[in-house]
């Protein structure tokens, strides 16, 4: 199937996904009003993540929640972990 003007279909494993009018709509919005912006990684609580930059850069842990910025670090060999804010760093994908 072609349609003049597609370039290709949003897809999760192949399988085409719809996307909300809305979003699109927000996404035209803020493109038509020349706002800054850069890409982002889509993180979810419970991911691995990497600090990247500033004095903890490299370090790893489980982001805990997105609001407060928590990143929790495991240390394995002692079956503890602490958790530690993490605002105004940026943070990677693992």
């Amino acid at each position: 199937m072609q349609n003049e003007g597609v370039i290709g279909l949003i897809s999760f494993g192949g399988t085409p996904i719809p996307v909300p009018d809305r979003q699109i709509a927000d996404l035209q919005r803020l493109l038509s009003q020349d706002v800054p912006f850069s890409l982002h990684p889509f993180l979810q609580v419970g991911k691995r993540v990497r600090i990247r930059g500033g004095c903890l850069d490299g370090l790893e842990g489980i982001l805990e929640e997105t609001r407060h910025k928590s990143l929790v670090i495991s240390i394995d060999s002692i079956h503890r972990a602490i958790a530690i804010r993490i605002e105004g760093y940026e943070l990677q994908l693992v």
